[in-house]
């Protein structure tokens, strides 16, 4: 009897030991399953996080508008650009006629009248983080807006492949120069400097497109056409028609009779300076006269 009893004791011993390893090892791996997957779902985003984003834009608007008054307005959009650490490319203020009217205002005065509309093109450069401040702060100028075009050009794979371009370069520079070291190679000094020569430039070609592409991607370009309304400029000017200072009738009359007694009192005075002359000649005729009559008796 008392065997059987210690055998039972026994027998509930090793079955509870049994379920709790069982328990145990169970939870052990519950818990291990559930830590493998949360470090899998927290290291999922640490490693997205870990890769930034490459993605390299290059930005660019294109604004036309009006604007109350030209002038003024590009001296504040210049204000602006100077605030958002920019700087002016490009201005081109102009004042394109469209018509001119002249009215004859009297015989001697004319009005012309001018109608005319100001414009300026300006170009403007920014920094690329503050390219929409800027778009903001110059819409306050806008009067009337014609059009207003952003364009953004991802241009990371062309970056990339003036890297990639640039370190074959400089990688077969260095075997070009190896191979000119070797004195095993029987290779010509001018056909080496030659290979360098134009590996060098097609490295620095690559170099500097990568150098212009950032600097187009460090600061966007903005293209702004203004205009204001049409302006008219009112100007009296002296009439250029000599018919408007020709004298009267009566006056040319008299200016008439003014000469021809000049003419005669200087016809006179002539005479006078021949007077000996005169004389003779009227001697020379009564000489003849006589001479005549005699003749005739």
């Amino acid at each position: 009897m008392q065997n059987h009893l210690r055998n039972l004791i026994a027998f509930s011993l090793a079955f509870v030991l049994f379920s709790c390893n069982s328990a145990e090892n169970k939870n052990s791996t519950i818990t291990s399953s559930a830590d493998s997957a949360n470090i899998g779902y927290i290291s999922a985003p640490s490693e997205i996080e870990s890769k930034p984003d490459k993605r390299q834009f290059i930005r660019t608007a294109d604004l036309k508008f009006r604007v109350k008054d030209v002038i003024q307005s590009s001296y504040e959009i210049e204000s602006i650009t100077t605030r958002m650490h920019g700087f002016v490319t490009h201005t081109q203020l102009t004042s394109n006629v469209e018509n001119i009217e002249r009215n004859e205002m009297s015989t001697d005065i004319t009005l012309i009248s001018t109608i005319y509309r100001v414009v300026n093109i300006i170009h403007i450069r920014v920094p690329n983080t503050l390219l929409d401040s800027t778009l903001k702060e110059i819409s306050k100028q806008i009067s009337f807006l014609d059009y207003r075009s952003i364009h953004a050009e991802d241009v990371q794979l062309q970056l990339l492949a003036n890297q990639l371009s640039e370190k074959r370069n400089e990688h077969f520079q260095k075997r070009v120069i190896a191979a000119g070291n070797d004195s095993g190679k029987k290779q010509s000094n001018l056909s080496s400097e030659e290979s360098l020569l134009e590996t060098q430039e097609q490295k620095d070609i690559a170099y500097i497109d990568n150098l212009k592409l950032t600097d187009q991607i460090n600061y966007s370009s903005i293209k702004l056409e203004l205009y204001q309304n049409q302006t008219v400029q009112h100007e009296m000017i002296s009439n250029n028609k000599t018919d408007a200072f020709e004298p009267g009738f009566f006056y040319k009359i008299w200016d008439s009779l003014k000469i021809g007694w000049n003419t005669l009192i200087t016809f006179i005075l002539n005479l006078t300076k021949v007077w000996a002359l005169v004389i003779l000649v009227i001697g020379l005729f009564f000489v003849w006269k006589w001479y005549r009559v005699k003749r005739t008796k």
